[in-house]
């Protein structure tokens, strides 16, 4: 998909030579970015969120958005050296893996969701590995107001980079393991009507010096 429309956000952050390639954002534990209106975000069948950050602490908000002050659209956070991702402010995913958040160790988080599913609705990858699933069937509210680095509202700050954030509307398969990756397309219609569908694949191999592109040529 590629990116067709701008979205203004209020915030000021500081840029650091530090970043994953350069200079990147750098949340210094006090800083949000808003939108100043309500961002489509996926769809409501299905989506794929991907993050990349660096965190220097182990909790902090690193995306946040909210359909009203009382629906919560999707929450990606830090708590205890885990991640944690809360959808529609119902389902819930930990990651099983305590993370360093020292600086160092990047994080390259997605989450993936598909209703149409027969159960593992929602998946939560960090650093291609699958750490958390959880069975969802409800609509993805697919819009809201967002806040980078901390909830949209300014609190639950995040200390630390983070880069590369892009939602897609279809559900992503990420491959977990090293050797071979079987595509399971049973879950792809075979026809609409009359019409018949035909498909192609492609796999993106991203490590976290290369994560910047809206198409598959920049990437």
């Amino acid at each position: 998909s590629k990116d067709i429309t701008g979205t203004a956000f209020a915030g000021t952050m500081a840029q650091d030579i530090e970043g994953f390639q350069g200079y990147g954002a750098k949340f210094d534990g006090s800083v949000v970015l808003s939108s100043s209106a309500v961002v489509t975000l996926g769809s409501a069948s299905e989506f794929t969120f991907m993050a990349h950050s660096n965190p220097t602490t182990a909790t902090g908000t690193i995306f946040h958005a909210s359909a009203s002050a009382e629906t919560e659209t999707l929450k990606v956070w830090l708590s205890g050296n885990k991640i944690r991702a809360r959808v529609n402010n119902a389902a819930s995913l930990i990651s099983v893996t305590s993370y360093e958040c020292d600086g160092v160790q990047p994080l390259a988080i997605s989450l993936t969701y598909n209703k149409n599913l027969l159960d593992n609705n929602i998946k939560l990858f960090v650093n291609g590995r699958l750490e958390d699933t959880a069975d969802y069937t409800t609509d993805f509210i697919a819009s809201g107001t967002v806040g980078i680095g901390a909830k949209w509202k300014g609190t639950d700050y995040m200390t630390g980079f983070i880069e590369e954030i892009t939602f897609h509307t279809k559900c992503a398969q990420l491959p977990t393991e090293a050797g071979s990756f079987v595509y399971d397309y049973s879950i792809l219609p075979d026809t609409t009507g009359s019409q018949s569908y035909s498909y192609q694949g492609k796999l993106f191999l991203i490590d976290f010096h290369n994560i910047r592109g809206k198409s598959s040529a920049d990437v």
